[in-house]
């Protein structure tokens, strides 16, 4: 189940569609911070000619209740990225339901929290290509490439050797369903 692109996915090379295992807003902000600083000065240029870029987000708040949608920090890193992010925060002890029924439904936001890549549901949506596949695109950002241990970048890739997600900080790497 392939999914079109916008134009505005497509001109910025977009790469997750997941955002696999990590805490939330943290990983969310420094995953969106450390990949727009790697971008040269001629993509930036284009991104900041052509507006912000709409984001689509769902992920677990780390609060309850969530924060607002117009926090300092969510401020911020849009700012600095150039973005604009329509969050959705989903309460952990729901979002495993939530999660299946999004991937589910086709509507998939542009990043998406998975809390456990080994997951089949996840490599089953992987496999069909409802995730792009980032793993040409990891060495262009070697703030995220290095930030993320190897073993956790080797150990999240799917049986076509392929990454479809980026790792967080404590993705679980001896355990595979």
């Amino acid at each position: 189940m392939k999914r079109e692109f916008t134009g505005t996915q497509r001109r910025m090379g977009m790469v997750p569609r997941s955002l696999p295992a990590g805490a939330g807003a943290l990983l969310l902000a420094s995953v969106l911070l450390t990949a727009c600083g790697g971008q040269k000065a001629g993509v930036r240029q284009a991104i900041a000619d052509n507006g912000p870029l709409e984001l689509s987000i769902m992920t677990i708040t780390p609060s309850t209740p969530p924060a607002s949608d117009d926090n300092v920090i969510k401020r911020a890193i849009e700012k600095a990225t150039n973005s604009k992010m329509n969050i959705q925060w989903v309460s952990n002890n729901v979002y495993p339901d939530k999660l299946n029924i999004t991937l589910a439904s086709g509507h998939i936001p542009d990043l998406t929290m998975i809390s456990d890549p080994f997951s089949g549901t996840f490599r089953t949506m992987a496999a069909q290509g409802a995730f792009w596949d980032i793993t040409p695109y990891i060495k262009d950002y070697p703030n995220l490439q290095n930030g993320i241990s190897k073993v956790a970048w080797e150990s999240t890739k799917m049986a076509d050797g392929k990454n479809y997600g980026i790792p967080g900080r404590g993705t679980r790497t001896t355990s595979r369903s």
